[in-house]
């Protein structure tokens, strides 16, 4: 008896599509089909045009030329009521950086607002932005009602271990505490297509098991999952299929292991070498071993409370010269909350014993004399920084310390930069528009522009967040050179610890605010 091979019917058809970015066009003449018994992941590296691509798949990215059919549009009913037409977006939910930057730029317009009470004040909470319209592909609006079943919402967010946020402010949560939020939101829209952009980026381990237990579940359903990522071995086991990404062009698509095998079998555009400028500075005597013993920051017994909440409780922490420090804690630990001390950002600074560079927060210091000498790259600050101005221009800015450049650089400034960029592997993105870059790559111009100035310290908050392998081994380097042969010191904050430079010297652990763990990182961290 003949045994057929069926295959799922279609959802998604590309037919000889190609998608334009501004004035740019990429992913050219592209044909690509999604199954109803398929599970798609989207890899490349950073600016392959991945994002581009999921945006495309629910509609929010026009094909310039050819066709994107759904398929189940014209199999069902799509009116929500009298002459409402619900399109693709209804039936597909997403979840991605953009979709972060979108709702916090919604909540406040600059990175300080969410130290700031006053501005704290009428935003959304995460029980608001669960119970918004689930339907809705436009920021969330407060809903008298709710779309999703009350004990579905409670069982989803007990799950990703958010039912304790429910009524806390959207602006005043982590950067991973926001994206599980969102996650949530779109988890309760039960989806036809979820749509997870790099969904694990900015989550604690812990955060991460759960997600990825998640998804498999819902892959044993009628959901059908496509994941993005630049680093394949976060694909899920249940991934069936794989489309591969390479400089704006469709490179490889087919079953899992038939790609991801010949990625494998391709080492070298993932091995860049060296660049110059860090092979010269490899070669500078450290400046460490000469740094004498002196506080830089000290924190002295530090609480922070906001909304009822103790975020940080007596915290003590002493940064000196020659030393380079890892901070570690799960989501909403109080990592950034005690950055925020350091960077004259947060207003409960003035309430706490706080000295920076030798002088207490308070006695009359200038906060721009503290950020002349402190390079900060953040999540938030790239969810802030959107400016229409080249990659250049970004990392100049860094000198002035300001959103934006509005002084012209000396003639030295502007060599700094461009060997900043260099050294990163920049120079190529240095007349591209920023805000036309993707996520990974604007994290990489913001690294540059922190690190432009040589600062006295260098504050890298989850800096490899969204990058490829090849820039995550050049940032690490590039950080660790800094770590052992600049004068500058280090506080590198990650989720992963294999991403701890090996100049590290000490590590600070929080947890639910509190130090749980201080000193040398062999004493610490252990081998």
């Amino acid at each position: 008896m003949k045994q057929h091979n069926r295959r799922g019917r279609p959802l998604i058809t590309f037919h000889n599509v190609t998608l334009q970015v501004r004035d740019r066009r990429i992913l050219q003449h592209m044909d690509w089909c999604i199954r109803s018994d398929e599970h798609w992941a989207i890899v490349g590296a950073n600016g392959s045009g991945k994002s581009v691509l999921a945006r495309a798949l629910y509609g929010a990215v026009p094909a310039v030329e050819g066709e994107i059919e759904y398929h189940f549009l014209s199999r069902r009913k799509f009116r929500a009521g009298k002459g409402t037409f619900r399109g693709p977006e209804n039936f597909i939910a997403h979840v991605s950086f953009e979709d972060q930057r979108r709702l916090i730029g919604m909540e406040s317009s600059y990175h300080q607002s969410r130290w700031n009470s006053i501005d704290a004040d009428g935003t959304l909470t995460v029980r608001d932005v669960l119970s918004s319209d689930a339907a809705s592909a436009s920021p969330p609006r407060r809903s008298p009602g709710t779309q999703a079943d009350g004990k579905r919402q409670r069982r989803m967010v007990k799950q990703l271990g958010i039912d304790h946020l429910l009524d806390r402010k959207i602006m005043r949560l982590s950067n991973g505490e926001v994206r599980k939020a969102l996650i949530a939101k779109a988890l309760l829209q039960s989806p036809l297509i979820l749509m997870l952009d790099d969904p694990f980026v900015g989550l604690d381990y812990h955060s991460k098991r759960t997600l990825r237990r998640i998804i498999g579940e819902l892959m044993n359903g009628n959901m059908r999952i496509v994941f993005v990522t630049s680093r394949i071995d976060e694909i899920p086991s249940g991934i069936t299929h794989v489309l591969r990404l390479e400089g704006g062009r469709m490179a490889a698509a087919g079953k899992r292991k038939t790609v991801l095998d010949d990625v494998r079998s391709v080492k070298p555009s993932m091995c860049r070498k060296r660049t110059p400028a860090i092979r010269q500075i490899r070669a500078a005597p450290s400046n460490h071993a000469s740094l004498k013993p002196k506080a830089l920051i000290e924190v002295r017994n530090a609480s922070v409370i906001y909304d009822g909440i103790e975020v940080l409780r007596k915290v003590n922490w002493m940064v000196q010269a020659g030393q380079n420090w890892a901070l570690l804690g799960p989501n909403g630990s109080g990592k950034t909350t005690l950055l925020s001390l350091i960077l004259a950002d947060n207003p409960q600074a003035y309430s706490n014993d706080i000295y920076v560079f030798g002088r207490k927060r308070g006695s009359g210091e200038s906060i721009w004399d503290i950020k002349k000498k402190i390079g900060w790259v953040s999540p938030e600050i790239q969810i802030h920084y959107q400016k229409g101005m080249t990659s250049y221009a970004i990392v100049c800015s860094g000198f002035f310390d300001s959103i934006g450049l509005y002084r012209r650089c000396s003639a030295r400034q502007m060599c700094l930069a461009s060997s900043c960029m260099e050294t990163l592997g920049l120079s190529r993105l240095a007349d591209r528009r920023y805000d036309e870059l993707s996520s990974g790559q604007q994290r990489m111009v913001l690294i540059a522009r922190a690190s432009v100035k040589n600062p006295r310290l260098l504050i890298l908050d989850e800096p490899c967040q969204g990058l490829d392998p090849e820039n995550r081994r050049l940032v690490l380097e590039a950080v660790d050179v800094v770590g052992r042969r600049s004068g500058s010191v280090l506080i590198y904050v990650t989720h992963h610890l294999d991403e701890i430079p090996e100049s590290t010297t000490h590590v600070l652990r929080l947890r639910k605010g509190r130090v749980v763990g201080k000193g040398e990182r062999i004493r610490v961290l252990g081998e």
